[in-house]
Parts: structure tokens; sequence; C-alpha cells
């Protein structure tokens, strides 16, 4: 797992690099936010449950019928907070595709995981 040791080496540096000042930590938080999401985003379904699993993410894909359900109120959330999905592709994502985009989390832990975000 040489990429993954290369990965860990990069983020340290990065954090002694960034950590002078909060601005500086701010924007290494939201950029290796960024590519966690991105890499997430690119791995498989069942990539993705594992992940979830491993981390001890208590996380839930939506079935294709919530999705579904719930597109519209779903679509208009990514637009207004920039979430860095495409809003036009969850208007448009059938039932399986949706389902793949969107998890339910426990009520509980939504504001702790809001309040990480930044």
């Amino acid at each position: 797992q040489e990429s993954v040791r290369k990965d860990q080496i990069s983020h340290f540096v990065l954090r002694l690099a960034y950590c002078r000042t909060e601005d500086l930590r701010r924007w290494l938080v939201d950029h290796e936010s960024e590519l966690l999401r991105v890499r997430f985003q690119e791995l498989l379904p069942a990539e993705q449950h594992a992940f979830l699993a491993r981390n001890g993410l208590a996380m839930k894909a939506l079935t294709e019928q919530e999705f579904m359900q719930h597109r519209d109120f779903l679509y208009t959330s990514v637009q207004c907070y920039n979430s860095g999905i495409d809003a036009n592709r969850v208007r448009t994502a059938s039932g399986k595709e949706g389902s793949k985009m969107f998890f339910k989390v426990p009520f509980e832990r939504v504001a702790e995981l809001v309040r990480k975000r930044h």
C-alpha cells in the first residue's frame, strides 16, 4: 500500500505547513474534505458501505423509493447549500442513481456533522 503511505505522509506535511493561521487551517480542511468527497464518490456502492462501516459511521444509503419520494426536496437542498453535488444530476436521476448519492443520517448526528464541515 505504497500509495496510501504517500497519501498519509503528504497529509501530515500539509498539516505542518498550514497550521500557522486559522485561515490556512480552514483552507486545508476545506480542500481535504473535498478530496475525501471526490474519492468517496468514485467508490463502488459496496466499497462506500465498507468505508462507512470501517469508520464507525452508521449511515445507510437511501432506497430507490425514498430517493424518488424526496427527490424535489433533495434537489432544492443541493441548490441552496452548495454541497458539491450537481443539482441537475439530482433532478434527472433515476431512483437507482439517486439512491447512490444520498445517505440517511441519524437525526442526533446531524448537528455534529454539519458543525464539522468547516
